[in-house]
């Protein structure tokens, strides 16, 4: 049987995150890039709506591991904030 390298997260995410890099000038000078809050939100839903792990989805979107990370973590708690919710009575 024939192996094949699986394809990146998606072809929307894939033109998604050139199309926002441009944007935000992320530059090759060794300086550190600035991801704005619609990049992260993007990533944390790619993230979530995928079978793949952390590590891949992060490396297809040329983030850091434990940024991706925190960015999940962040907007995790943010809707657990955001309530009401249909489990709690009051």
């Amino acid at each position: 049987p024939h192996w094949t390298s699986p394809a990146k997260v998606e072809d929307f995410s894939d033109s998604f995150l050139r199309i926002r890099g441009a944007e935000m000038g992320i530059n090759s000078g060794g300086k550190r890039r600035v991801f704005d809050d619609a990049f992260r939100r993007e990533a944390v839903r790619i993230l979530a709506s995928s079978d793949r792990t952390i590590r891949q989805v992060a490396g297809d979107l040329g983030v850091g591991v434990s940024s991706l990370g925190k960015w999940k973590r962040h907007y995790d708690e943010a809707a657990l904030l955001a309530g009401p919710h249909d489990d709690v009575s009051q």
